[in-house]
């Protein structure tokens, strides 16, 4: 047997016969490490909605129109953009708005800036305690353009809020907040 006709070529790990799935779309602020980009098209983004975050529990559940106003004391609108880092993964980032009385929120205010830089360059951001919001970091390299899914927003949302989607007033978070169980 020819010895040499057993030694892998350089891209032995390329699969040619699969294809990765997208099965899990996270819904969150980027974590302070990563450099990230936003996607700029706006078919990428949905707003304003309606959010509910269970904190204690790290959900966000995404709240259908028509339940708004059943938990509006715990609703928060909102802006859904979608987020990839460095490392090909892919988010949703809920970027609050202002309070329907138009009060801002610095950490808020300083988030939607960044995510708006975030859609020329890649972006990191740390909080800023003392100053009481985040700081924003360009990255120095010149780093390539993303690789953004091929997934429409209405495909990535449905990753994203399978099982998070308050539609009805029996969801269970609903009963929570009311104190019913």
């Amino acid at each position: 047997m020819d010895i040499a006709s057993l030694i892998l070529p350089q891209d032995f790990t390329t699969e040619q016969s699969v294809e990765k799935l997208l099965t899990m779309v996270p819904v969150r602020k980027p974590n302070k490490t990563d450099f990230f980009r936003v996607n700029p098209d706006e078919a990428y983004q949905a707003g304003p909605i309606g959010i509910l975050e269970i904190k204690e529990e790290r959900e966000i559940y995404l709240v259908a129109p028509n339940m708004v106003e059943v938990v509006s004391a715990h609703v928060t609108p909102a802006i859904l953009v979608t987020v990839i880092t460095r490392q090909n993964v892919l988010s949703l980032w809920p970027l609050k708005l202002p309070k329907s009385d138009g009060k801002d929120n610095p950490w808020h205010q300083s988030a939607r800036e960044a995510a708006e830089l975030a859609k020329e360059d890649w972006i990191n951001i740390t909080a800023n305690m003392h100053l009481g919001c985040y700081d924003v970091r360009k990255a120095l390299g010149a780093l390539p353009e993303p690789e953004w899914p091929v997934q429409t927003l209405k495909e990535l949302l449905e990753i994203a809020f399978r099982g998070f989607i308050i539609d009805s007033p029996d969801h269970a978070v609903v009963k929570q907040l009311q104190g019913l169980v």
